[in-house]
C-alpha cells in the first residue's frame, strides 16, 4: 500500500531520507607515499552517516581528482567502512588482485607523460543495504605500487603546479556524499 505525500509523490516510487556530504577543495601533496598497502592518508572526505531505516540503501557519489608523479605503476581507491571493505563499493574478494571502485595503471616512456595529467577515481551511484542505524564512518583508502613517490589531490603530480597555477595547473574539488534512500 503506497502512502501519499503532500506534494503528490508516492512512496512506491523511493525516497530519500537524508543526505550527508563532506567535500574538500583544497589542493594537497603528500611526499613519500607509502606503497604497496592501502592507506587512509587522504581523509579529507571520509564521510560519517547514522541511517534512519534499518531496511534502507545507501547510495554513494565519490569523485576524486589526482595525479601521481610516476611514470610506471598502478594505483587503487578502495572505500572502507571502519577500515573494512565494503561489498557492494569495492570488486568482490578474489584469489588474486586488491579490492577497490578504481584502478589506474600505465607505462609511459617519457619522462613527464604522467605528471601533469589529472586522474578521477568516481563512484556513481553505488548502493547497499543500510542493515541497521549504527553510525559508520566511509574511508577512502589508496594504494599505489611504487612507494616514496609524491601523490596529489585536486591538482596534477607536477612540482611545476605549484609556482604555475595560472598557466596550467587544476584546482579541483574531491568529495563523498552519502544519500539514505528507501521505497517507504
Amino acid at each position: 500500500m503506497s502512502i501519499n505525500y503532500a506534494e503528490g509523490g508516492t512512496s512506491d516510487k523511493g525516497r530519500i531520507i537524508q543526505v550527508v556530504s563532506t567535500h574538500y577543495g583544497q589542493r594537497a601533496k603528500y611526499t613519500n607515499f607509502t606503497g604497496n598497502s592501502f592507506v587512509n592518508t587522504f581523509n579529507n572526505i571520509n564521510t560519517s552517516i547514522t541511517p534512519k531505516l534499518s531496511t534502507s540503501k545507501l547510495m554513494f557519489f565519490v569523485n576524486i581528482n589526482y595525479g601521481y608523479l610516476q611514470n610506471t605503476g598502478s594505483i587503487f581507491f578502495a572505500l572502507r567502512e571502519s577500515g573494512s571493505n565494503v561489498a557492494g563499493l569495492n570488486g568482490d574478494s578474489q584469489a588474486y588482485g586488491h579490492r577497490c571502485f578504481h584502478q589506474s595503471r600505465w607505462s609511459h616512456g617519457g619522462s613527464q607523460q604522467s605528471e601533469y595529467t589529472t586522474k578521477r577515481a568516481i563512484i556513481n551511484g553505488a548502493m547497499i543495504d543500510a542493515g541497521s542505524t549504527n553510525a559508520r564512518t566511509y574511508q577512502i583508502y589508496i594504494r599505489v605500487q611504487t612507494g616514496g613517490e609524491d601523490f596529489t589531490i585536486n591538482r596534477d603530480g607536477s612540482d611545476a603546479s605549484d609556482t604555475n597555477t595560472g598557466q596550467h595547473s587544476p584546482a579541483s574539488n574531491s568529495y563523498m556524499t552519502i544519500m539514505e534512500v528507501t521505497d517507504v
